[in-house]
């Protein structure tokens, strides 16, 4: 949560009024230049494994004030069509756009951050992650309780049975790596193994979910507790308020990570 908070104090501000030029970017496990060409360097597996948990941490649970759970994309999603699951649910599969309509592009970039991942495939990353994740809501079921389902279906893997997150983290790799065990990968494979993914991601989901789907409540989606309002202001506000208050950190530290 921290790392998250610094990022969005570092990388919101300004960003409506002027274009962020190409700066260093120094991460906790390794640096890479944003907008450099990356095409020589390489990602190491055990980095990628880590910031894939990072990853889907972010994108299943979200940030208070910051970034939407699923759950709360779930029922904002239902809100829109009434109720309509199967309705919601082709929306998000023939939309013709990445990720999902209610993330902030700029709230997305700053939080990305903090996981260690190089952009481009903490971006890609992400929004296959948030697609997933959205569809098995949408089909009934508890994203939260199929982590490991969630990463698996995003390298196009079907598994009724819930994986660990670290094995199913390593299982989207050798996907990623065209069932290769490589240690480390060039970060341009790894984004072109996420693009050859993707094809197969709903499928993986289909399979998993949708024989055992179940009807989402009106009394659900209709009235969330949850859904706060997301804004790049109040975002810089809350992540600038929290690292300043050690305890309103450290309470919104459990909320968030139990």
């Amino acid at each position: 949560m921290l790392r998250v908070l610094a990022a969005v104090c570092l990388c919101v501000g300004g960003r409506e009024k002027t274009k962020e030029p190409a700066v260093q970017l120094t991460v906790e496990r390794r640096t890479y230049e944003r907008g450099a060409p990356y095409k020589a360097a390489v990602m190491l597996r055990s980095e990628f494994v880590a910031g894939a948990l990072d990853s889907l941490k972010l994108a299943v649970e979200g940030t208070p004030g910051i970034l939407h759970s699923t759950r709360s994309l779930r029922n904002m999603a239902l809100q829109r069509t009434r109720g309509d699951q199967d309705v919601a649910g082709r929306r998000l599969v023939e939309s013709l756009s990445r990720g999902v309509v209610d993330d902030d592009p700029a709230l997305v970039d700053a939080c990305l951050q903090a996981t260690g991942l190089p952009s481009a495939i903490a971006l890609q990353l992400w929004q296959q992650l948030r697609r997933v994740a959205l569809l098995i809501e949408l089909l009934g079921h508890d994203a939260g309780s199929s982590r490991g389902q969630v990463l698996c279906a995003v390298g196009g893997i079907s598994t009724i049975s819930e994986p660990l997150e670290t094995a199913a983290a390593h299982a989207l790799w050798l996907a990623l790596c065209g069932g290769r065990e490589l240690d480390s990968a060039s970060i341009t494979d790894v984004v072109a193994g996420l693009v050859d993914c993707e094809s197969g991601a709903i499928d993986a989901v289909l399979n998993c979910f949708a024989e055992t789907r179940r009807r989402v409540p009106e009394a659900e989606w209709r009235s969330d507790p949850d859904i706060s309002s997301v804004s790049l202001s109040g975002a810089k506000l809350l992540a600038q308020e929290l690292l300043q208050n050690p305890e309103r950190r450290v309470q919104a530290e459990a909320r968030v990570y139990g």
